[in-house]
């Protein structure tokens, strides 16, 4: 059981069980994690997932609690919570998908 099920590229559609022990970490403020090529963060209380990919060179991205938003370790750049380009040199958005609680707050449903 790897506590994913669903679509996790391409057409982005799955759902994560918030009670398996490689996503409860998700539950507090401020955690990320990774499913494929998504991040997904506690930003604030509220479930963000995004493309984990930098738009400027393909790095993944780490989520910055601190800040509230996502920064590549590669050539620094920002992005909001949002995906919007906040510092450069990345220039495209990231793709940010839709996320919902579901079975009482112990799933994540992530869609395109």
């Amino acid at each position: 059981d790897t506590g994913v099920t669903g679509t996790t590229s391409g057409t982005v559609d799955f759902t994560i069980d918030l009670t398996h022990k490689d996503f409860k970490k998700l539950k507090t403020e401020g955690e990320f994690t990774y499913v494929a090529d998504n991040i997904i963060a506690n930003a604030k209380g509220t479930f963000v997932a995004l493309s984990k990919v930098c738009t400027h060179q393909g790095t993944t991205i780490d989520f910055r609690s601190g800040t509230n938003d996502f920064k590549c370790p590669n050539h620094g750049s920002e992005f909001t919570t949002a995906g919007k380009v906040q510092k450069e040199p990345a220039a495209k958005s990231l793709e940010v998908y839709k996320t919902e609680s579901t079975n009482s707050g112990n799933s994540l449903k992530i869609s395109a």
